[in-house]
């Protein structure tokens, strides 16, 4: 993979694009594929679950540089009085890509490292024929504009859950 510049294996962390690093659950067998269009770059690691000899796809985790992409918010103009303007447009594209069931109210927040700014949005939507969970988290890096975006069963993947909930505390701008 071309977009993941390093891969510790022992700590199962890898660095996308040589300025995010994140965790991914050794629980769960990722295959990772690169991410190249005009307007996103990065990774998606899927996940998947050893069911008697079988992998079960349980979810993703994405990691994107979407800074060619104008639609996407530059974390440093959003502020507690225009989260939910901010929010709405954002809802408004991912509606005309997948079936929005529900949205939750966004949050502004910041990395462990207590400056780098995150905006996170949260949805049921319909993915894969099934009812799924979408987190994206909008990552302010000085002169970048990321996104992780993770998605999964909204029924009976509590551990998965907990995992990806791990894995985007894990954030940290390598």
């Amino acid at each position: 993979m071309k977009n993941v510049s390093s891969l510790n294996t022992d700590e199962h962390v890898v660095t996308v694009l040589q300025k995010i690093s994140i965790h991914l659950s050794p629980e769960y067998k990722w295959h990772g594929t690169d991410i190249d269009t005009e307007l996103h770059s990065g990774a998606i690691f899927r996940g998947f679950e050893n069911k008697e000899d079988n992998e079960e796809y349980v979810g993703y985790v994405l990691i994107c540089d979407v800074s060619r992409d104008d639609d996407e918010p530059d974390m440093y103009d959003v502020s507690d009085e225009n989260v939910f303007s901010v929010e709405q447009k954002l809802r408004d594209e991912l509606s005309n890509q997948v079936q929005l069931i529900e949205t939750y109210t966004p949050t502004i927040g910041t990395l462990t490292d207590g400056t780098t700014r995150l905006m996170s949005s949260f949805a049921k939507i319909i993915d894969a024929d099934r009812e799924a969970l979408m987190t994206s988290v909008r990552i302010g890096v000085p002169g970048q504009k990321f996104i992780c975006v993770t998605c999964y069963p909204s029924a009976g993947f509590e551990n998965f859950e907990k995992s990806v909930q791990s894995t985007i505390e894990s954030i940290t701008i390598a």
